[in-house]
């Protein structure tokens, strides 16, 4: 027959097992929902990079087509468009030396 002070023992052991088996399951749940949140940020990011890089083109091509648009009507500006073109591409390049 088991003593009273072995069984209270017991007891206190299989509460320490299920207390430390809740906590283990607790630790995992919210390491898998840090995981999940993270992995959406990581999405909402790319997103947004995707957006603002569709915007960035889409200024650069706007800005093109007004200066294509002044070069049409002013044929004098052209040379002037050309050449501050010129200097922002390719600011180390000088055709006269």
């Amino acid at each position: 027959m088991i003593e009273p002070s072995q069984k209270k023992a017991k007891i206190e052991t299989q509460i320490l097992v299920a207390e430390a088996a809740a906590k283990m399951k607790a630790e995992v749940k919210l390491k898998k929902q840090r995981e999940r949140e993270r992995e959406a940020a990581r999405i909402a990011l790319q997103k947004m990079e995707k957006t603002v890089e569709i915007e960035k083109n889409l200024e650069i091509e706007m800005d093109f087509v007004q200066k294509r648009r002044c070069i049409r009507k002013n044929p004098i500006e052209a040379a002037e468009v050309k050449d501050e073109t010129q200097k922002i591409l390719f600011p180390l390049w000088n055709p006269t030396l």
